[in-house]
Protein backbone atom coordinates (compact mmCIF):
# COMPACT_ATOMS: atom_id res chain seq x y z
CA UNK A 1 0.00 0.00 0.00
CA UNK A 2 1.64 3.29 -1.07
CA UNK A 3 1.98 5.99 1.54
CA UNK A 4 0.08 9.26 1.36
CA UNK A 5 3.43 11.04 1.15
CA UNK A 6 4.30 12.16 -2.37
CA UNK A 7 7.63 13.74 -3.34
CA UNK A 8 8.57 13.63 0.34
CA UNK A 9 5.83 16.17 1.18
CA UNK A 10 2.51 15.96 2.98
CA UNK A 11 0.49 19.17 3.30
CA UNK A 12 -0.44 20.24 6.80
CA UNK A 13 -4.03 20.11 5.54
CA UNK A 14 -3.74 16.31 5.66
CA UNK A 15 -5.96 15.55 8.65
CA UNK A 16 -3.67 12.87 10.12
CA UNK A 17 -0.63 15.15 10.00
CA UNK A 18 -2.64 18.12 11.28
CA UNK A 19 -3.89 16.16 14.30
CA UNK A 20 -0.52 14.60 15.08
CA UNK A 21 1.31 17.94 14.93
CA UNK A 22 -1.13 20.14 16.83
CA UNK A 23 -2.18 17.61 19.48
CA UNK A 24 1.44 17.28 20.62
CA UNK A 25 1.85 19.38 23.81
CA UNK A 26 5.28 20.48 22.56
CA UNK A 27 3.53 22.21 19.65
CA UNK A 28 0.71 23.98 21.49
CA UNK A 29 2.52 27.31 21.04
CA UNK A 30 1.73 27.09 17.31
CA UNK A 31 -1.90 26.15 17.92
CA UNK A 32 -2.29 29.04 20.37
CA UNK A 33 -1.09 31.49 17.71
CA UNK A 34 -3.33 30.01 15.00
CA UNK A 35 -6.43 30.20 17.21
CA UNK A 36 -5.61 33.72 18.39
CA UNK A 37 -5.46 34.78 14.74
CA UNK A 38 -8.70 32.98 13.88
CA UNK A 39 -10.61 34.33 16.88
CA UNK A 40 -9.16 37.84 16.61
CA UNK A 41 -7.58 37.66 20.07
CA UNK A 42 -4.62 39.61 21.35
CA UNK A 43 -1.26 37.83 21.10
CA UNK A 44 -0.69 35.71 24.21
CA UNK A 45 -4.36 35.49 25.21
CA UNK A 46 -4.38 31.69 24.94
CA UNK A 47 -0.85 31.08 26.20
CA UNK A 48 -0.77 27.87 28.27
CA UNK A 49 -4.59 27.80 28.39
CA UNK A 50 -5.38 25.07 25.88
CA UNK A 51 -6.51 21.56 26.74
CA UNK A 52 -6.23 19.60 23.49
CA UNK A 53 -7.78 16.19 22.81
CA UNK A 54 -7.15 14.31 19.57
CA UNK A 55 -9.81 12.07 17.97
CA UNK A 56 -11.99 12.44 21.02
CA UNK A 57 -15.19 10.38 21.12
CA UNK A 58 -18.03 12.83 21.68
CA UNK A 59 -20.18 12.32 24.76
CA UNK A 60 -23.30 10.23 24.29
CA UNK A 61 -26.74 10.67 25.82
CA UNK A 62 -27.30 6.93 25.97
CA UNK A 63 -25.75 3.60 25.01
CA UNK A 64 -27.44 3.49 21.61
CA UNK A 65 -26.15 6.86 20.37
CA UNK A 66 -23.72 6.62 17.47
CA UNK A 67 -20.03 6.86 18.38
CA UNK A 68 -18.45 9.79 16.54
CA UNK A 69 -14.95 11.19 16.83
CA UNK A 70 -13.86 14.81 16.51
CA UNK A 71 -10.48 15.64 14.94
CA UNK A 72 -9.26 18.06 17.61
CA UNK A 73 -11.24 19.37 20.56
CA UNK A 74 -9.71 22.30 22.39
CA UNK A 75 -11.10 23.71 25.62
CA UNK A 76 -10.25 27.00 27.28
CA UNK A 77 -11.87 28.76 30.23
CA UNK A 78 -14.93 29.93 28.32
CA UNK A 79 -14.88 28.22 24.93
CA UNK A 80 -14.87 24.76 23.34
CA UNK A 81 -13.35 24.61 19.86
CA UNK A 82 -13.70 21.61 17.57
CA UNK A 83 -11.37 21.68 14.56
CA UNK A 84 -12.17 19.54 11.53
CA UNK A 85 -9.91 19.30 8.48
CA UNK A 86 -11.77 18.50 5.24
CA UNK A 87 -10.04 17.37 2.06
CA UNK A 88 -13.43 17.64 0.33
CA UNK A 89 -16.39 19.42 1.94
CA UNK A 90 -19.78 18.20 0.71
CA UNK A 91 -23.36 17.97 1.99
CA UNK A 92 -22.52 15.00 4.22
CA UNK A 93 -19.60 16.89 5.79
CA UNK A 94 -21.83 19.92 6.32
CA UNK A 95 -24.50 17.85 8.06
CA UNK A 96 -21.88 16.06 10.16
CA UNK A 97 -20.46 19.44 11.22
CA UNK A 98 -23.88 20.62 12.38
CA UNK A 99 -24.32 17.39 14.32
CA UNK A 100 -20.91 17.70 15.99
CA UNK A 101 -21.63 21.24 17.14
CA UNK A 102 -25.04 20.32 18.56
CA UNK A 103 -23.69 17.15 20.19
CA UNK A 104 -20.85 18.98 21.92
CA UNK A 105 -23.08 21.90 22.93
CA UNK A 106 -25.95 19.83 24.29
CA UNK A 107 -23.79 17.48 26.36
CA UNK A 108 -22.26 20.45 28.21
CA UNK A 109 -25.50 20.96 30.15
CA UNK A 110 -25.12 19.23 33.50
CA UNK A 111 -27.70 18.63 36.23
CA UNK A 112 -28.41 21.81 38.20
CA UNK A 113 -26.95 24.12 35.54
CA UNK A 114 -28.79 27.05 34.05
CA UNK A 115 -28.98 27.11 30.24
CA UNK A 116 -27.02 30.36 30.09
CA UNK A 117 -24.11 28.58 31.78
CA UNK A 118 -23.46 26.27 28.82
CA UNK A 119 -19.97 26.81 27.42
CA UNK A 120 -19.85 28.42 23.98
CA UNK A 121 -18.94 26.01 21.16
CA UNK A 122 -17.19 26.92 17.92
CA UNK A 123 -16.49 24.43 15.16
CA UNK A 124 -13.76 25.43 12.72
CA UNK A 125 -13.99 23.66 9.36
CA UNK A 126 -10.80 24.00 7.31
CA UNK A 127 -11.80 23.32 3.70
CA UNK A 128 -9.47 22.31 0.87
CA UNK A 129 -12.17 21.80 -1.75
CA UNK A 130 -15.96 21.91 -1.83
CA UNK A 131 -18.86 21.24 -4.19
CA UNK A 132 -21.60 22.94 -2.17
CA UNK A 133 -22.70 26.55 -1.91
CA UNK A 134 -20.85 28.20 0.95
CA UNK A 135 -19.41 31.66 1.24
CA UNK A 136 -16.64 32.64 -1.16
CA UNK A 137 -15.07 34.62 1.68
CA UNK A 138 -11.86 33.27 3.23
CA UNK A 139 -13.65 33.01 6.56
CA UNK A 140 -17.39 32.91 7.23
CA UNK A 141 -19.58 31.82 10.11
CA UNK A 142 -23.07 30.47 10.74
CA UNK A 143 -24.72 30.88 14.12
CA UNK A 144 -26.41 27.79 15.55
CA UNK A 145 -28.33 28.84 18.61
CA UNK A 146 -27.22 31.45 21.11
CA UNK A 147 -23.77 30.09 21.95
CA UNK A 148 -22.78 27.80 19.09
CA UNK A 149 -21.48 28.47 15.61
CA UNK A 150 -19.74 26.87 12.65
CA UNK A 151 -16.82 28.64 10.98
CA UNK A 152 -15.84 27.86 7.40
CA UNK A 153 -12.23 28.56 6.43
CA UNK A 154 -11.40 28.33 2.73
CA UNK A 155 -7.82 27.12 2.37
CA UNK A 156 -8.43 26.86 -1.39
CA UNK A 157 -9.25 30.57 -1.59
CA UNK A 158 -6.37 31.62 0.68
CA UNK A 159 -3.84 29.80 -1.52
CA UNK A 160 -4.91 31.93 -4.50
CA UNK A 161 -4.10 35.21 -2.75
CA UNK A 162 -0.80 37.01 -3.41
CA UNK A 163 1.84 37.43 -0.72
CA UNK A 164 0.51 39.26 2.33
CA UNK A 165 1.64 40.36 5.78
CA UNK A 166 -1.78 39.45 7.19
CA UNK A 167 -0.85 36.86 9.78
CA UNK A 168 -4.06 34.84 9.56
CA UNK A 169 -3.85 34.58 5.78
CA UNK A 170 -0.20 33.51 6.10
CA UNK A 171 -1.33 30.76 8.45
CA UNK A 172 -3.95 29.55 5.96
CA UNK A 173 -1.49 29.63 3.07
CA UNK A 174 1.01 27.71 5.22
CA UNK A 175 -1.56 25.03 6.14
CA UNK A 176 -2.82 24.70 2.57
CA UNK A 177 0.60 24.72 0.86
CA UNK A 178 0.92 21.86 -1.63
CA UNK A 179 4.71 21.72 -1.88
CA UNK A 180 7.60 22.18 0.53
CA UNK A 181 8.82 25.11 -1.56
CA UNK A 182 5.43 26.81 -1.33
CA UNK A 183 5.24 26.23 2.41
CA UNK A 184 8.78 27.47 3.07
CA UNK A 185 8.13 30.59 0.95
CA UNK A 186 5.11 31.44 3.10
CA UNK A 187 7.09 30.83 6.31
CA UNK A 188 10.17 32.83 5.25
CA UNK A 189 10.85 35.68 7.65
CA UNK A 190 8.24 34.51 10.16
CA UNK A 191 10.06 32.93 13.11
CA UNK A 192 7.07 30.96 14.41
CA UNK A 193 6.11 29.49 11.03
CA UNK A 194 9.73 28.71 10.25
CA UNK A 195 9.98 26.84 13.55
CA UNK A 196 6.81 24.92 12.71
CA UNK A 197 8.18 24.05 9.26
CA UNK A 198 11.24 22.61 11.01
CA UNK A 199 8.99 20.56 13.35
CA UNK A 200 7.13 19.16 10.33
CA UNK A 201 10.38 18.39 8.48
CA UNK A 202 11.65 16.50 11.55
CA UNK A 203 8.33 14.64 11.73
CA UNK A 204 8.73 13.58 8.09
CA UNK A 205 12.26 12.40 8.78
CA UNK A 206 11.13 10.32 11.76
CA UNK A 207 8.27 8.67 9.87
CA UNK A 208 9.50 8.33 6.28
CA UNK A 209 10.56 4.69 6.74
CA UNK A 210 7.54 3.47 8.68
CA UNK A 211 3.86 3.01 7.83
CA UNK A 212 2.54 6.16 9.52
CA UNK A 213 0.79 7.43 6.42
CA UNK A 214 -0.54 4.21 4.95
CA UNK A 215 -4.21 3.26 4.91
CA UNK A 216 -3.45 0.37 7.28
CA UNK A 217 -2.06 2.82 9.81
CA UNK A 218 -5.13 5.04 9.38
CA UNK A 219 -7.45 2.13 10.20
CA UNK A 220 -5.43 1.20 13.28
CA UNK A 221 -5.18 4.88 14.20
CA UNK A 222 -8.97 5.29 14.22
CA UNK A 223 -10.14 1.95 15.64
CA UNK A 224 -8.90 -0.12 18.51
CA UNK A 225 -9.09 -3.89 17.92
CA UNK A 226 -12.64 -4.11 19.21
CA UNK A 227 -13.79 -1.13 17.19
CA UNK A 228 -12.31 -2.48 13.97
CA UNK A 229 -14.10 -5.82 14.38
CA UNK A 230 -17.36 -4.05 15.16
CA UNK A 231 -16.94 -2.11 11.92
CA UNK A 232 -16.45 -5.38 10.02
CA UNK A 233 -19.61 -6.84 11.56
CA UNK A 234 -21.54 -3.73 10.53
CA UNK A 235 -20.35 -4.14 6.93
CA UNK A 236 -21.22 -7.85 7.01
CA UNK A 237 -24.70 -7.09 8.34
CA UNK A 238 -25.33 -4.64 5.53
CA UNK A 239 -24.18 -7.20 2.97
CA UNK A 240 -26.44 -9.88 4.50
CA UNK A 241 -29.40 -7.55 4.21
CA UNK A 242 -28.68 -7.36 0.48
CA UNK A 243 -28.67 -11.19 0.34
CA UNK A 244 -25.05 -11.33 -0.76
CA UNK A 245 -23.14 -14.61 -0.76
CA UNK A 246 -21.60 -15.53 2.61
CA UNK A 247 -18.30 -16.54 1.02
CA UNK A 248 -18.04 -13.13 -0.64
CA UNK A 249 -18.85 -11.39 2.65
CA UNK A 250 -16.10 -13.39 4.37
CA UNK A 251 -13.62 -12.45 1.65
CA UNK A 252 -14.49 -8.75 1.81
CA UNK A 253 -14.60 -8.38 5.61
CA UNK A 254 -12.06 -10.95 6.73
CA UNK A 255 -14.62 -12.47 9.10
CA UNK A 256 -14.93 -16.24 9.31
CA UNK A 257 -17.87 -18.09 7.76
CA UNK A 258 -18.87 -19.10 11.28
CA UNK A 259 -18.87 -15.45 12.41
CA UNK A 260 -21.12 -14.48 9.52
CA UNK A 261 -23.49 -17.43 10.05
CA UNK A 262 -23.82 -16.48 13.74
CA UNK A 263 -24.56 -12.91 12.72
CA UNK A 264 -27.16 -14.12 10.25
CA UNK A 265 -28.84 -16.40 12.82
CA UNK A 266 -29.02 -13.58 15.36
Amino acid sequence: MPTLMQNNFIPLSNDILFKDIFSNPDNHLFLEDLLECHLGLKKGTLANKLNVRKEDTLNKFNYFDKNVRADLIITTNNLIINIEMHSFFNEVAYTKSEYYVMRIYSTELKKGMNYNQITKVTQINFINETNIQISEEIKSSIVIGKNANMDFVRLDKARQLPYTNNRYIKWLKFIGAQTKEERDKVAKGDGLLMDLAKVIDDFYEDTKDDETFTRDYWLKHIYNAKGEKEAKFEIAQNMLQKNMDISLISEVTGLTINDINNLKDN
